[in-house]
């Protein structure tokens, strides 16, 4: 039971009881005396109730008002105790809940100062970790190649912070289109090259990565087919980025460079294409400038065209079965590219049959 329903029972009991006593009192003064003496216990009972009858209805009528008053009185007194107390009461309430929240602020506080330090800790520890394995690489390493090579493996392996995975290469050789100025003699010459290449470029780091997609080909010597070349497009997670890059053609290699962000951990899926010339006897060299996890080559051209492709790797190509009714090789390697090893195509179009190439 709280404090208010003690109060108004007590109240309650005090009314009835103060009441009943203005009551009875009442009563006995409306009592007269007996019609006829005679004895007897009711009768003298009667006549002492007669004689007080008077002071009872004076004292039960001044008791019923005074019962009237004083109610009033300790009810409007109780009603004020009980606004005192449950002000009280709500204001205790308002306190504690303020301890209870600054406690679970200060809870949460100190618990999200444990998560940092423990995150920080773990980070410290794993950068420790991370120094003390290059640390014992290096001191392993060093002894069986010489320190200038032991350097560069350092500067383009060990400080790597992206990796590339998925890479796939694939060209395109065809005949040449008129091109203004041009005898068919000319034309036949030259094939034109359509490339293609992809990957997956992941982020080795904990933070957000920074760096630039860049694609290149390079133009031909003859003045008349340099305008030929061309980059098409560059293609970051699907989406077309080509228009956002910065693009540059001078006599020797036309290229374009998009700006991309890897969050820390991720990756971003690239996609790119271009088209240039070729002579038809030619070759194409590219070089990997970041480590990656192989590499799959795809060459097609007109019917007589020999083609050929090797790694500069200490492994060799697996060659994968193509459709028989195309001119199509495909190279494969398994095994991780360091940077700046590198692949080279070459290609012979001397047996292309003559209504192929005009």
């Amino acid at each position: 039971m709280t404090r208010v329903d003690e109060v108004r029972k007590r109240f309650s009991k005090r009314l009835i009881w103060l009441f009943l006593g203005s009551v009875v009192l009442v009563i006995i003064g409306r009592v007269k005396e007996p019609s006829v003496n005679s004895e007897g216990l009711l009768n003298s009972i009667q006549q002492v109730l007669s004689y007080l009858a008077p002071y009872a209805d004076y004292f039960g009528s001044l008791l019923f008002g005074a019962v009237i008053v004083a109610s009033l009185v300790d009810y409007t007194l109780t009603q004020d105790r009980l606004a005192q107390e449950e002000k009280e009461t709500a204001r205790k309430e308002r306190e504690q809940q303020k301890l209870v929240e600054e406690r679970e602020a200060l809870k949460q506080q100190l618990a999200d100062d444990r998560a940092d330090q423990k995150r920080q800790l773990q980070k410290e520890l794993t950068a420790l970790h991370q120094q003390n394995a290059k640390n014992v690489l290096s001191s392993v390493y060093q002894r069986l190649i010489p320190e200038a090579a032991f350097k560069e493996i350092e500067s383009v392996l060990f400080n790597a912070r992206l990796e590339r995975k998925r890479y796939n290469i694939g060209i395109i050789l065809r005949k040449l289109e008129n091109i203004e100025g041009m005898s068919n003699a000319e034309l036949s010459e030259y094939l034109a090259l359509t490339m293609h290449s992809s990957y997956r470029l992941y982020n080795l780091t904990d933070k957000e990565y920074d760096t630039k997609v860049e694609f290149g080909l390079e133009i031909p010597n003859e003045q008349k087919l340099q305008q030929v070349t061309k980059i098409d497009s560059i293609m970051i997670n699907g989406e077309e980025k080509l228009s956002e890059g910065k693009s540059t053609k001078n006599n020797h290699i036309c290229d374009a460079s998009v700006p991309v962000k890897i969050p820390a951990k991720g990756y971003i899926d690239v996609s790119m294409s271009g088209q240039s010339v070729k002579r038809k006897i030619d070759s194409e060299v590219w070089a990997s400038l970041m480590p990656s996890d192989g590499v799959i080559v795809s060459i097609e051209g007109p019917d007589g065209l020999e083609i050929e492709c090797r790694p500069n790797h200490s492994k060799q190509f697996e060659i994968r079965p193509t459709p028989k009714n195309i001119n199509k090789k495909q190279f494969e390697l398994n095994h991780g590219i360091l940077p700046h090893q590198s692949i080279v195509a070459w290609w012979n179009g001397e047996n292309i049959e003559a209504n192929t190439a005009e």
